[in-house]
Formats: C-alpha cells, structure tokens, sequence
C-alpha cells in the first residue's frame, strides 16, 4: 500500500505540472482522501487511467466545450491530448480540483496550439465556475 501511496504522490506531481504549465492552481479539496486507484506491485506499474475515469473525463471535456463554446477543432485537439494523458499516464479522481484544472488546461491548450481563437482564461475559468461549478482559479506566473 506504500508502494500505492507513493505513486499517487508521484501521479499528483505530473498533474500539477501540467496545471501550472497552464497558469492554473487548483483549490484545496476538502475531502483529503487518496486516488481510489490500486496499483499491483508486480514490478511492471500500470499507467493507464482506469476505463470509467476516461469516460467522465471526456464527458466532462464536452461539457466544458459547449460552456466555453470553443469551436470543433479545439475540442477534437482537446480530446486528442486526454486519450493521449490518459493513455499514457495515470490519472488521478482526488482531489476534483485538479481534475476540473485538468480539462480547463486541456482546453486551453488545445486553443494556444491552433492559434485560431482567442481565448480569455479568467472569462473561461468564470464560465466553467458558473456553469459547472469548477473549483479552479489561475495561479500567479
């Protein structure tokens, strides 16, 4: 189970690197609990996010596109990063924070790479707050 813990620790470093690369901090999550993710110690870790996690994470992908009303081509580069995130590395359900910096980030993004839009990130993260309770806010660079 310390083995657990420690890649948990591990995995919540590589995600807030890729928050703050964004310019996000997620906000303390009150519930303090750890991932709900076992990982065997056979030697060999496993770096896929698990199949219901990918799910709600693209759901939740969705959802913030139709609020932030990006066009098709940045929720389809969007979409491209997750599977390749998720498919590659493990993702991590606690705490939610991260996970609602995570698709922002994923957002964001997907809009800087396609230089086709203009995106406003403190009118998206008011967007996001709003329309789907995110608890994220940008960090200070």
């Amino acid at each position: 189970m310390a083995h657990a813990r420690t890649r948990d620790d591990q995995v919540r470093t590589e995600q807030n690197a890729l928050i703050q690369k964004a310019g996000l901090r997620s906000l303390p999550c009150s519930t303090g609990s750890i991932a709900d993710i076992q990982i065997e110690n056979t030697g060999v870790e496993n770096m896929r996010t698990p199949k219901s996690l990918h799910t709600e994470l693209k759901r939740d992908l969705l959802k913030l596109n139709t609020v932030l009303k990006l066009p098709d081509n940045v929720l389809f580069l969007a979409n491209e990063f997750l599977e390749y995130l998720l498919n590659n590395h493990l993702v991590v359900r606690e705490p939610r924070s991260i996970l609602h910096a995570f698709n922002i980030a994923l957002c964001w993004r997907a809009a800087s790479f396609l230089k086709s839009t203009e995106l406003n990130r403190r009118e998206s993260l008011a967007l996001a707050s709003d329309g789907l309770n995110y608890e994220c806010n940008e960090a200070p660079l």
